[in-house]
């Protein structure tokens, strides 16, 4: 039994070495993707934040450019937004008080800035929406203007701005004749009524290391809560070390973070670390907002699930082995007291 004790410990200690990592010392920077034009339209910026003020007007542009081949009629228009439940999920028809700023807003075009082709043909008031000529590979700079009542109410206002494209098909095309191809992209502008030096309040609900990562990159999380009015930036960067302690991997913070909308919740989920190899890992994991730093510290298994369940069968084997054996040396011994041998 002693030998078996022996044999058993030293698995034991055999897996813990083998699972000790061995990845040089990498860094990764978190970057955001930024979706630019498609479908023949582009449009810059894709976010825009500005400041309001009540009772002031606000103004400012978006450029809209075609990248397609052919003449287009394309159309501008504003829409509410909002996002729903904790993955962000964008909502354009939900009006809320958050998004009201889209009846205080109007569109036109700067004819000096844009293209020879970019006319408005018509409004239409009701839709909060213009048509305009695009001609190929033209620019056209599409204003808006934002008159804030007096009783706005404070904190962030969000309103979506989307240019949608319209290509008459020509005999003979995939189209066909007379046959609308129609594309849409849009952007966002978000405006904030701040007073004084009022930054918001927000509260880190949850901060999650996985413990078994079997297939993939490390995914790292963490939950959110902004229990204000004005938009805030979290951000989120790793250490992890070895079973010796030995630094492996660092990420830094990245460059924007990651918004939180007033009064939502947001899970954040980022795969952290791709190149890891099997092994044990202890994961610190770094939370930064208002600019305070959150740690925890956690344990990570890497380790594919094939492997993992080939280990647990020979560990069970081996256990069962062991039981058998020990069962069948008392048996013996039984024996042997029982025949006075």
């Amino acid at each position: 039994m002693k030998n078996r004790f022996k044999i058993m410990t030293g698995l034991v200690v055999g897996l813990g070495m083998f699972l000790v990592g061995s990845s040089q010392v990498s860094a990764y920077v978190n970057k955001d993707i930024i979706l630019t034009g498609e479908q023949g339209v582009a449009i810059s910026p894709v976010t825009l934040d500005i400041d309001i003020k009540p009772g002031k007007t606000a103004s400012g542009e978006f450029r809209v450019r075609s990248t397609g081949s052919k003449a287009q009629k394309a159309f501008a228009e504003l829409m509410p937004y909002s996002v729903s439940g904790e993955d962000y999920k964008a909502d354009f028809a939900t009006v809320t008080p958050r998004n009201e700023i889209m009846r205080w807003t109007t569109l036109d075009m700067d004819a000096e800035k844009s293209g020879d082709g970019c006319k408005i043909t018509s409004r239409d008031a009701k839709q909060n929406r213009i048509y305009f000529d695009l001609r190929s590979q033209e620019e056209c700079y599409v204003t808006y203007e934002i008159k804030v009542p007096e009783n706005a109410p404070l904190g962030m206002q969000y309103v979506g701005f989307f240019v949608q494209n319209i290509v008459e098909g020509e005999s003979g095309s995939e189209s066909g004749a007379g046959v609308l191809s129609q594309h849409r992209i849009g952007a966002v502008l978000r405006a904030s009524n701040r007073v004084g030096d009022d930054d918001g309040c927000g509260e880190l609900i949850k901060q999650r290391v996985p413990f078994w990562i079997f297939d993939g990159p490390m995914e790292t999380d963490y939950t959110v809560k902004n229990c204000g009015g004005l938009d805030f930036y979290v951000n989120e960067r790793l250490e992890v070390r070895n079973l010796f302690g030995k630094l492996i991997y660092k990420s830094e913070y990245g460059e924007d973070g990651t918004v939180v909308m007033a009064e939502t919740t947001r899970f954040v989920k980022r795969p952290s670390w791709e190149d890891h190899g099997i092994g044990v890992y202890k994961v610190r994991q770094i939370v930064k907002m208002f600019g305070k730093e959150y740690a925890i510290e956690k344990w990570s298994f890497c380790i594919p699930l094939w492997l993992l369940v080939a280990m647990l069968v020979a560990v069970a084997v081996f256990v069962l082995a062991c039981l058998f054996g020990a069962k069948k040396s008392k048996q013996k011994r039984q024996n042997m007291r029982k025949f006075g041998r």
